[in-house]
């Protein structure tokens, strides 16, 4: 029983240790895992999901312009000073009248200027009730605007599918940096290992006089500088790490690790994504995006033209008057006095100078320049995807070329180290293919990285991503 409290104390140890080392290596993800959580979390990828619920929204607000419109209004008029209004005297000129006519009496003084005298006419308190309902009956360009409304969401679902595209392609490009630095430091750091080997042989066959000084300077020289290129990679991987943070949507002090080493990543680099001769240009996005921008020019020919056409529209309006000499329209006893309206509307355009001719005009020529746009963009495509094929063949067949010299300076190298410590081999042959070695190392890497980015660049081309 005494022995418990110990036997706790170090499970609970390894299991904190265990966990800081978890947290240390951070979450793992695999180039799909990271692509799916870039698509959902990218700036660039919800800004561009944001744009289609935008279209989706324009797309009912243009079809409400054609549904029925329903407002009301409440006006309500307190009178400082009621209107005066200056009416004329026409009682004397009737009286002149009157008695000319029945009795014959004459005017002895000439009949008087016409007198005015003021009258005050409405009350001092006022309100209106009124509700109106229009309905659009026929309007060429609503008709028009509808298409181009749901062309505009076609359009927003293109853009979002390049963006994701694009996403996958840049995070993709950086995966595969980060594995290859990856796989880089694993190489040097074993280099490293096994020249600190060969320099503590060297050192001690120096103190026993089996070699000379300079053997063990060169050996240290090349120490320092495969530390100094293991320094430099260190760095490369973590800018290289950040930015896949950064492509990802994720904090820049999260850690995470991938798990898609280089051999994983290699396997299906000799599988091509289509057979030769496959290509169709139409169904590439970017196309696609072209082909409904030309639509949408199409359509705002359609809108123009329909500028000609008359537009007609219903309304029917209703409004109660309540006119009294004080506030009490809450009163029930009280009268309104109604207006009711119902008509038609049409407006029919005849003439505005050639104005509307010269629109109709510049939209057909944008429209011509839109399909002149979508015929090269067709065969930029497909001179793109043949050059992307032909280069992947070229970055395949010289990074196969490469690893083979790899690994055959690697069996150099290893043998004239076992003949130099032998003393069969001297200094300068150990150094001469050391060298050679490195630099076998360092072209096997580049031409990697080449092959690795112009495969992103075929799958782009074919519409792999």
């Amino acid at each position: 029983m005494k022995h418990y409290p110990i036997l706790f104390m170090i499970l609970l140890s390894c299991w904190f240790s265990g966990r800081l080392t978890a947290q240390e290596a951070g979450k793992p993800f695999s180039l799909k895992e990271a692509q799916e959580y870039a698509l959902k979390h990218h700036a660039a990828a919800k800004n561009a999901g944001i744009d289609l619920e935008l279209a989706k929204k324009k797309i009912w607000e243009t079809t409400a312009i054609g549904l029925p419109q329903v407002n009301a209004s409440v006006s309500y008029q307190y009178m400082l000073d009621v209107p005066t209004t200056l009416l004329p005297d026409f009682i004397t000129p009737a009286i002149i009248g009157v008695n000319k006519q029945l009795f014959g009496l004459e005017l002895i003084e000439p009949e008087p200027p016409i007198q005015y005298f003021p009258a005050k006419f409405g009350t001092e308190q006022n309100l209106s009730l009124q509700g109106s309902l229009s309905q659009l009956i026929f309007n060429g360009q609503y008709l028009v605007g509808l298409q181009a409304a749901r062309t505009f969401y076609r359009s927003a679902e293109k853009n979002l599918e390049k963006t994701n595209i694009e996403v996958r392609a840049n995070l993709t490009q950086t995966y595969y940096m980060l594995a290859v630095f990856t796989e880089n430091r694993k190489l040097l750091a074993k280099t490293v290992t096994s020249v600190e080997r060969t320099l503590f042989e060297l050192e001690e066959s120096y103190k026993n006089g089996l070699v000379e000084d300079i053997v063990v300077d060169q050996m240290k020289y090349n120490l320092t500088n495969l530390r100094n290129t293991l320094s430099a990679v260190d760095g490369q991987l973590q800018v290289a790490g950040k930015l896949l943070k950064f492509q990802m949507g994720l904090e820049p002090a999260e850690n995470i690790t991938i798990t898609d080493s280089v051999p994983v990543l290699l396997e299906d680099m000799n599988q091509l994504p289509m057979a030769a001769g496959t290509f169709k240009a139409e169904n590439h996005i970017d196309y696609r995006i072209v082909e409904t921008g030309e639509q949408l020019q199409y359509l705002n020919l359609r809108k123009e033209q329909a500028n000609y056409m008359p537009v007609l529209s219903a309304f029917f309006t209703r409004q109660e008057n309540a006119m009294r000499d004080k506030f009490d329209f809450l009163d029930k006893s009280g009268e309104w006095y109604p207006t009711t309206i119902l008509g038609i509307s049409l407006s029919v355009p005849i003439f505005t100078s050639g104005m509307q001719h010269a629109r109709v005009q510049q939209a057909r020529l944008e429209l011509e320049k839109m399909r002149n746009t979508k015929d090269q963009v067709k065969q930029g495509l497909s001179l793109a995807a043949e050059e992307a094929r032909i280069n992947y063949n070229n970055a395949l067949d010289k990074f196969l070329a490469e690893k083979d010299n790899l690994s055959l300076s690697d069996k150099i190298y290893q043998k004239t180290l076992i003949k130099f410590r032998e003393g069969i081999a001297s200094s300068t042959d150990l150094t001469q293919n050391y060298n050679q070695y490195l630099t076998s190392q360092s072209t096997y890497f580049n031409t990697l990285f080449e092959l690795l980015t112009a495969r992103i660049a075929l799958d782009k081309a074919y519409q792999q991503f």
